[in-house]
């Protein structure tokens, strides 16, 4: 088993090392080895920092004491934080696209002092984490192969440091990819063939203790379930979450990734619950820590024994090394750089190794060392969540402070959290509320303070005055709305074609739907044929979320339709009518057979549902007489059954009904929005349109009525070149007039749609760009354009002109006419730099919202509509500036390989 194990880690290592690209610089070390491109790349970033030790051997360990407490109280709301961090990071997420960790953001909102304190808590703590994931792993060691703790830490220690400094020169990203495959795949696959061995759920619940399954409603459990359901809400802004977090190419990429990972952390960590549950029936006297390690040891079938080995392994090491990327990039970004702002990216680089080998080093030694040093970790952790939750989440949601006040929220928070430990006698939750109160208080009630004074000035928006009777009103019209739209909605969801549905939301819908079939499975024949038939369902669902790692794009372009078809009818019809076939009839499992062919519906058109519903119920009973199996009679159904239908009508309706709800909301909120932006930027031109029109009829009417000849009369020199002027400013402001309705107009959608999307030189595109606005614009020469990368794109020629046409107008607006421009090209990336008047810092983080702008006569559309254009091809823009020099905006695009083919 050991042998086998190594092997499977080694040759783990060894596809991550060759699959991957060289890491050439610290911020493509930090946020960019991914070459993140799609939703899942992003799933499987945010899900190793978020599962470790912790989340499974720690978890098990704790659900092995605390029974159903815990799960009612801490589990069960674990989605609604993974929506809570969603709504918070999400919001405000890309007014710090170019950070490249937790400290870098909380710099650019409170200063140096909270970036000093953000990285000392950041890196003592990651150091704790890293010391516990090395001890978990020698126990494990220790416990499944008998090796010594001191040499399972040693062990332990080597696996780390090779893994960190592995992914300092090369991106591993194959091990995220296999930790959320073993997550997400084998722990829900392990739970269902053991679940089916010991007898189903009935069984199970009759041999645990009631402890796990009922709540007695005395006081010092309600007070446990309040504390739990208190920290469970609490947002963990971890370094490793927010720096994966910024990863992201969009906001929009990154809500749809949380989401996803909220609805498949479900059956995470319900599987592993069943697993402590099973294992507590088993073993009832076994020490909490060998929960999980007992399960794989002795009660694992032999083929899965040392594939959940190595999972855990990877899992462990791969949640200690996220910790050890986050809290060297801090020790570099936000320690060293500061100190020597000139330091090569080389150098930085082998620092970055060495800090890496250091950390590992004084987790090593505290490993040995510190015996107790558990509490310790929690206190600090305690104060970190409360130091940084509010300022952060604050910050993401746009409130503007400066250090001051973030001093002041420190302050507080420590004696709060302090004070209320002392009084309680531990650091829990008690404490960390109350310190989070204490942060509140310190950073609202120093800024406010400075408000009244003078210090800090506050830009009032007109607001509406808060009327409580038409809020109820509001909220109960909304509710009304949303119980009636389901019906109303049917017709339109099954219109949708099957290409519509993105395979994220099948695959999320069926794991957690596969977990509710299982709590109905026996240890019936049948129903072990069955578990396997789900465990295969898993395995199809999760190369769909891993089509992008796991087929060529060849095959995706060719047959993936294919496979979705084949993977949609092997979990829907086929798996449910081989158990209407083998229940003999059960209601549950009739009902279960009709909601199955009602979620096809759901995600194929009509056509298809019909051939893949024939087909899928042929080849379940197909595969039911092979098992030798016969039908017989029905059999009741039990309560189970309507929490079953209900359960699965409330995730349909969520899912599909209250998303279309939100995207028509949006898209009506949009249209008046647009409308009256329209109506302010077309104004201007048509005036002046209306202008150039009176003075050209009223210089022909003049010229006309002098003259004698009314057949044929000359103009003379100066009327000729008042019409020119005024004919050649028609010229121009319509087609400003146009470029500014086409941006609005392009803005109102949610995808750019253009007739020239093509492959184009990157070169063509700017000196078009530049002659055609230059012929609008006399005298405009102080541009400097050096193209030494002729590289290509795919994308609208028109659209990307006119993001050049903004940038050079802004230019030229705030920064006059001898504006001096650089525009030039540095591997696939373009610049655009002016040595204008600079923008604030305060404001960068803003400048690309919608809406967003300083100037009374701007509408804050223009640069929204270059980020909309360059994200539609699979690109970003970014600005920096420094007030008073310059301004630089860098457009970067990607690979022509990865977008179009070049043939």
């Amino acid at each position: 088993m050991l042998y086998i194990t190594v092997v499977c880690l080694i040759f783990s290592f060894i596809i991550a090392f060759w699959k991957t690209h060289r890491i050439r610089s610290i911020k493509q070390f930090a946020v960019g080895y991914y070459k993140i491109t799609t939703v899942n790349s992003l799933i499987f970033a945010i899900f190793a920092s978020s599962v470790g030790g912790g989340s499974t051997v720690a978890l098990s360990a704790k659900l092995y004491l605390m029974g159903g407490i815990l799960i009612f109280g801490h589990y069960l709301f674990q989605p609604i934080s993974w929506m809570i961090m969603s709504k918070i990071v999400v919001t405000g997420i890309e007014k710090f696209k170019g950070c490249i960790s937790v400290s870098e953001i909380m710099y650019k909102l409170y200063g140096n002092y909270a970036r000093n304190v953000t990285s000392i808590f950041a890196i003592i703590i990651g150091i704790g984490v890293i010391t516990a994931q090395i001890t978990i792993l020698a126990k494990v060691l220790n416990y499944l192969f008998k090796i010594e703790l001191s040499h399972g830490m040693l062990i332990g220690s080597g696996v780390l440091t090779l893994y960190s400094l592995l992914s300092t020169f090369k991106g591993l990203y194959f091990l995220e990819i296999l930790k959320f495959i073993i997550a997400f795949l084998i722990f829900p696959v392990v739970y269902i063939v053991t679940f089916t061995e010991i007898g189903g759920f009935e069984i199970m619940i009759e041999n645990l203790p009631p402890a796990y399954y009922k709540i007695e409603l005395t006081y010092d459990n309600l007070i446990m379930l309040l504390s739990l359901m208190i920290f469970s809400l609490l947002p963990e802004f971890t370094p490793p979450f927010i720096q994966r977090c910024l990863m992201a190419n969009n906001a929009k990429q990154l809500k749809e990734s949380l989401k996803y990972i909220m609805y498949i952390f479900i059956p995470f960590i319900l599987s592993l619950c069943a697993i402590t549950y099973i294992t507590k029936i088993s073993a009832n006297n076994i020490s909490p820590d060998e929960v999980l390690l007992y399960f794989i040891n002795y009660l694992l079938p032999t083929g899965f024994k040392s594939i959940m080995i190595v999972g855990i392994v990877i899992i462990i090491t791969v949640m200690a090394g996220s910790w050890m990327n986050s809290i060297s990039i801090i020790g570099i970004n936000d320690v060293i750089k500061p100190l020597y702002p000139n330091i090569s990216e080389n150098k930085q680089l082998n620092f970055l190794r060495t800090i890496t080998v250091i950390f590992i080093f004084l987790s090593t030694i505290i490993s040995f060392k510190v015996k107790e040093y558990t509490s310790l970790l929690y206190s600090i952790t305690f104060i970190w969540e409360a130091i940084i939750l509010i300022p952060l989440s604050v910050g993401f949601l746009g409130f503007k402070t400066n250090s001051l006040s973030f001093i002041m929220s420190s302050i507080l928070t420590i004696a709060f959290t302090c004070i209320s430990g002392y009084v309680s006698g531990e650091f829990a939750v008690f404490s960390l509320c109350f310190g989070i109160i204490g942060s509140a208080i310190g950073l609202f009630g120093m800024h406010y303070l400075q408000v009244l004074k003078g210090k800090i000035e506050v830009e009032f928006k007109e607001t509406v005055k808060f009327n409580f009777s038409e809020l109820i009103k509001h909220r109960a019209k909304r509710i009304k709305q949303i119980l009636s739209k389901p019906l109303k909605a049917i017709p339109q969801v099954f219109k949708k074609k099957s290409e519509h549905i993105k395979y994220h939301g099948f695959c999320a819908f069926t794991l957690t739907y596969y977990f509710i079939y299982t709590l109905s499975l026996t240890s019936d024949p049948a129903h072990k044929i069955f578990a396997y038939i789900i465990s295969t369902g898993y395995l199809l669902c999760m190369l769909l979320l891993l089509k992008d790692f796991v087929f060529p794009k060849s095959f995706q372009q060719k047959y993936l339709h294919l496979y979705w078809y084949f993977t949609v009818t092997f979990c829907l019809p086929l798996a449910s009518s081989f158990m209407l076939f083998a229940s003999h009839g059960d209601n549950f499992w009739v009902i279960n057979g009709v909601l199955a062919a009602i979620s096809l519906y759901l995600f194929v058109d009509a056509i298809s549902f019909l051939v893949l519903l024939s087909i899928g119920v042929v080849f379940g009973y197909v595969i039911f007489t092979l098992a030798g199996q016969k039908v017989g009679n029905t059999e009741d159904y039990n309560a189970l059954t309507i929490g079953y239908i209900y359960l699965f009508l409330m995730f349909i309706s969520l899912f599909f009904f209250r998303r279309k709800e939100k995207e028509q909301e949006e898209r009506v909120q949009n249209m008046h929005i647009f409308g009256g932006a329209m109506a302010h930027e077309v104004k201007s031109p048509l005036a002046t349109l209306n202008m150039c029109a009176s003075t050209i009829t009223g210089q022909l009417e003049k010229t006309y009525n002098e003259s004698h000849d009314k057949e044929h009369f000359s103009i003379q020199k100066e009327d000729m070149e008042i019409l020119l002027q005024f004919s050649k400013m028609l010229e121009k402001v319509s087609v400003q007039g146009i470029s500014t309705v086409d941006g609005l107009l392009t803005s109102l959608k949610s995808d750019v749609i253009a007739d020239d999307k093509e492959v184009y030189f990157i070169k063509d595109c700017v000196l078009q760009a530049v002659s055609e606005y230059q012929a609008l614009n006399n005298n405009l020469n102080k541009i400097s354009i050096k193209l030494t990368n002729n590289f290509k794109f795919y994308g609208s020629l028109h659209y990307l002109k006119h993001v050049l046409f903004n940038l050079l107008s802004n230019s030229y607006k705030y920064g006059g006419r001898n504006i001096e421009i650089d525009i030039w090209t540095k591997g696939n990336q373009l610049y655009f730099r002016d040595k204008g008047k600079g923008i604030a810092e305060e404001d960068l983080p803003y400048i690309f919202d919608r809406f967003y702008s300083k100037n009374k006569t701007g509408t804050g559309i223009g640069l929204a509509f270059c980020k909309m254009v360059m994200e539609d091809i699979g690109g970003n823009i970014n600005c920096k500036s420094k007030l008073g020099e310059y301004t630089e905006f860098a457009l970067f695009f990607p690979e022509i390989s990865k977008v179009h083919k070049l043939y």
